[in-house]
């Protein structure tokens, strides 16, 4: 049992030996004029903005005894361990793809992939090229190169494989950085978004002094989880460089940095900015400007110029109308809706006033608003008139007498005069004023009632019979 253990072990380290033995990985930069240079430490440092590709190139160093070669792959295992085939050359079977050519193994999505190489029976190479501007941290990772060959030993022919590994270290610049405005003090709503202005110096976004503005950065940071967003601002001095721009701390908003695929993190910062009485004294060519970009203190780095954004703003008083017809800070013209609000509001207070006016005339015409028949006529036979009562001359005793609403003069008349008229010359006892029925008082219920059934006490004149004396009491 031990001796075969010993034998186990023997061929694991011969086997091993032949595996690691013979071949090399390079990793080379190409650039935009075709030279090739080695990449420094096996690292590369991936910038967004890089013409340049990575070559990875797998070739035989020192394998001198190859009588031919079979298959020859390319591939790399990531930092999760995963297993990744990219690239193969075979020499094997005609019919089966890659023969004597060099392909992509099937289901590669890298961006920009390119596979190159030659066929040698006996000294093949095979390599791929990725664009610099497109690596990220997940190409960091061990790549490995498998040769499988037969070489001839005596008079016999015997299969190996040699195997090379090699790892690749890749640092990501900050890629890139997005900026966007918001108007928080826009008529339509605080914070909307400013879309059709300010991206460049010949349409700035427009705003009065007093407004606020929300600048926002998200940047891409890259490798580098401490890279800071920084501000400049333009002097007010035309033609001056931009300065560095430090916010109040109530006017910057600071996020923090997060991992993005687990290798490369972001972040977003924003500022705010009150436009101020001096930003409407700047000339037409020295715009209100703020920019953003990255930082790194170790190792050193700066977002380019030319990939810092930018945002420009025109600031004007109140009693100034801006050339392009009004504010495009909210990205439809916010003077237009300032105009309609204002104009709608009168409509507003014309309405109003036009119902109240409608409601009062209404009242009025449904008889809510009562005078007197003098005052109105007789035109309106809904009129509630004024009550009058006749006044006895003698104490203790009231003559009512009610009226009646006569059809040729809508007037109410007292018929009880000639009632009483006919009874004194009716009266043959004597009894002339003593004891004397009072008409006006016996007469039927309807003296005392409306035609609609309610009581009369309207305006017209009462009259009563005293009867006492046989005078006519005149209402007051």
């Amino acid at each position: 049992m031990e001796r075969i253990v010993k034998i186990s072990f023997v061929l694991t380290v011969l086997i091993k030996a032949v595996y690691c033995q013979g071949l090399a990985i390079d990793f080379n930069i190409q650039t935009a004029t075709n030279s090739s240079l080695p990449a420094a430490d096996a690292g590369v440092s991936a910038d967004s903005t890089s013409t340049d590709r990575l070559q990875i190139n797998c070739r035989l160093a020192n394998i001198n005894n190859v009588e031919r070669f079979d298959n020859l792959r390319l591939g790399r295992i990531t930092k999760n361990g995963v297993v990744q085939n990219l690239a193969k050359l075979q020499n094997a079977v005609a019919a089966l793809p890659g023969y004597q050519t060099p392909i992509l193994e099937s289901g590669v999505m890298m961006v920009g992939i390119q596979v190159h190489g030659s066929f040698s029976p006996t000294n093949p190479t095979l390599g791929i090229s990725l664009p610099i501007s497109s690596l990220t941290c997940n190409d960091a990772a061990t790549y490995n190169c498998t040769l499988e060959y037969g070489y001839v030993e005596g008079s016999n022919y015997k299969p190996a494989v040699a195997v090379e590994e090699k790892n690749l270290t890749v640092t990501v610049k900050p890629p890139g950085i997005e900026m966007t405005a918001f108007n928080q003090s826009s008529t339509n709503f605080a914070g909307q978004q400013i879309t059709d202005s300010g991206t460049e110096s010949s349409s700035p976004a427009k705003f009065y002094i007093g407004q606020v503005i929300k600048i926002t950065c998200k940047a891409s940071l890259g490798s580098y989880r401490n890279g800071e967003i920084k501000w400049r601002k333009s002097n007010i001095v035309a033609g001056s460089s931009l300065a560095n721009h430090i916010p109040n701390s109530g006017d910057h908003i600071v996020g923090e940095v997060q991992a993005v695929d687990g290798c490369q993190y972001q972040k977003t910062d924003s500022i705010l900015y009150n436009m101020t009485d001096q930003d409407a004294t700047r000339a037409s060519n020295n715009p209100l400007q703020f920019q953003c970009y990255v930082a790194v203190q170790t190792p050193f780095y700066e977002t380019p110029e030319a990939t810092r954004k930018n945002f420009f703003l025109r600031v004007f008083n109140e009693n100034e109308d801006p050339t392009s017809g009004g504010l495009a800070t909210a990205g439809s013209g916010d003077a237009g809706v300032i105009a309609g609000a204002v104009i709608g509001s009168l409509v507003g207070i014309v309405i109003i006033v036009l119902l109240v006016y409608f409601l009062w005339y209404r009242r009025r015409a449904a008889g809510d608003d009562y005078t007197t028949k003098e005052e109105q006529g007789a035109s309106n036979p809904n009129l509630a008139p004024e009550p009058q009562y006749a006044q006895s001359t003698k104490k203790g005793h009231e003559n009512r007498a009610m009226d009646e609403r006569t059809d040729s003069s809508h007037r109410y008349a007292n018929d009880s005069y000639d009632r009483k008229d006919r009874h004194d010359r009716s009266d043959r006892n004597g009894q002339r004023g003593v004891g004397r029925r009072n008409l006006a008082l016996d007469d039927d219920d309807e003296d005392y009632h409306s035609r609609d059934g309610s009581p009369t006490m309207n305006h017209s004149t009462h009259m009563g019979i005293d009867p006492e004396h046989g005078g006519i009491g005149t209402g007051v």
